[in-house]
């Protein structure tokens, strides 16, 4: 899953929606979910094909990339292995704010404090996110493993 903050309007089924919403991708499926501007608003779902930007032009999965924000989250490790697999770069098990748990790898991920929400896997850095830490640090025992064959 992918997820972005867009800081603009939207419109759905002629009615604008105010400023703020997120741009979901989950597999085959993409979604907008917008929450109300009020302190406990509820937060609304609407299929992405349904809504469009204020000027008519539909609303694409690239506009997350092209417009919004990768959400992050906060996250501490809970194991980290330095200079591995080369100086400075690591493998790490991290804990999320969210409760979820991830296992990091490379230059940047490992260190940060703030990381994306979801996986990302994208060459020399990359986070792959589970839901117990064991699958964290199996994700990371495998990756050592492959690296030693």
């Amino acid at each position: 899953m992918k997820k972005w903050f867009v800081d603009d309007v939207f419109v759905r089924d002629g009615r604008l929606y105010d400023r703020g919403y997120y741009i979901v991708v989950d597999g085959d499926s993409a979604r907008i979910e917008w929450r109300e501007p009020i302190a406990g608003g509820d937060t609304h779902v609407f299929p992405l094909s349904e809504c469009s930007h204020e000027n008519g032009t539909p609303i694409m999965i690239e506009d997350g990339e092209l417009l919004g924000e990768l959400v992050k989250v906060s996250a501490e490790r809970i194991d980290i292995r330095e200079d591995f697999p080369v100086r400075d770069e690591a493998y790490a098990v991290m804990r999320g704010a969210d409760g979820r748990f991830a296992f990091a790898w490379g230059p940047k991920y490992p260190y940060a404090d703030t990381v994306p929400a979801q996986d990302v896997k994208d060459g020399t850095s990359g986070i792959e996110w589970h839901d117990t830490e064991s699958a964290a640090r199996a994700a990371m025992e495998d990756a050592v493993a492959a690296w030693n064959a």
